[in-house]
């Protein structure tokens, strides 16, 4: 089976020479999903969520230009820290969750709010 999407460890894909070289896999594998947020990351927390926000906006006109398909919002649930106060105040659109189910906290987070 085909995977639907692509995305990385550590979100390595972000590094604009990965970012480059995911999109070229997509397109020669078609698949039709990138982990990148469309519009925005949300949850401004830490060290690797500023990374991340750094490397996705030197990327984004380049990702954007491909027409490949991600959710509108990407966050790490480890990037919160009140997972209920934080669903409340969701945008509109689709948000892509990443999530580390082998982590305690983050496995009760996923029971009781997913």
């Amino acid at each position: 089976r085909s995977p639907d999407g692509l995305n990385s460890h550590q979100h390595v894909h972000f590094f604009p020479p990965y970012l480059r070289q995911s999109i070229d896999l997509a397109k020669k594998f078609n698949v039709p999903f990138v982990r990148f947020g469309r519009e925005s990351i949300l949850v401004r927390r830490g060290m690797i969520s500023a990374i991340i926000r750094l490397m996705r906006k030197t990327d984004k006109k380049i990702f954007l230009s491909a027409g490949l398909d991600s959710a509108d919002f990407l966050m790490s649930l480890d990037w919160i820290k009140n997972p209920q106060e934080f669903l409340r105040h969701l945008i509109p659109g689709t948000t892509e969750v990443v999530c580390h189910p082998e982590r305690p906290a983050e496995f009760e987070i996923i029971e009781k709010y997913f």
